[in-house]
């Protein structure tokens, strides 16, 4: 079968007589943007695992009689040398937990025709006054556009916060690329 025969069947899939499904593929994107977060968060979950494993296994006597020989070689003070090959470490560490650490977007404005029902800030919340039964009255008034707005809105949270996410993931990458340096150096001048 050949693709442009497909796509027919895929537009009249996506879409009803009354139009496209608006809010199925803003919660589509919503879902998708929600997996990106798990999966940044994952990998900087293991990065830091990776590198405190790293840095018991080797941090211990390798790392003493590697800077020993190399504080030898070079001529420097022994614990300045011990510091250099852990920088490294500890930097890349510092980075992924900038990944995990949750932050709320406020650079974001305000979709137009949004309610701002879904990602409820704290001057949202005071609308509803802790009251469970306004804020669901207030979903209740609302329209499908409206709720399309409003999952727009949660969308564009989402990717500022996952555009900080691999922001610092990459950091952290770069990070943990100068660590296994640092890492074979010490393999290498340990006795």
């Amino acid at each position: 079968m050949e693709v442009h025969s497909l796509v027919p069947k895929l537009e009249s899939a996506s879409s009803s007589p009354a139009g496209p499904d608006r809010l199925g593929a803003a919660r589509f994107a919503h879902a998708n943007l929600q997996d990106m977060v798990k999966f940044a968060d994952a990998k900087a979950g293991a990065l830091i695992a990776a590198q405190a494993l790293a840095a018991t296994v080797l941090g211990s006597e390798s790392l003493g009689d590697a800077s020993v020989a190399i504080a030898r070689l070079v001529g420097a003070p022994e614990p300045l040398v011990r510091l250099a090959l852990l920088v490294p470490t500890g930097v890349a560490i510092g980075f992924a937990l900038a990944v995990l650490w949750p932050r709320r977007p406020d650079s974001v404005a305000a979709v137009p025709g949004s309610p701002r029902l879904l990602w409820i800030s704290e001057q949202d919340l005071a609308r509803f006054k802790g009251s469970t039964s306004d804020y669901v009255a207030a979903l209740q008034e609302t329209t499908e556009v409206d709720l399309v707005a409003d999952v727009a809105f949660e969308n564009l949270k989402i990717t500022a916060i996952l555009a900080n996410k691999f922001k610092w993931l990459k950091l952290s990458l770069w990070g943990l690329a100068a660590a296994v340096v640092s890492w074979c150096v010490i393999l290498l001048s340990a006795p």
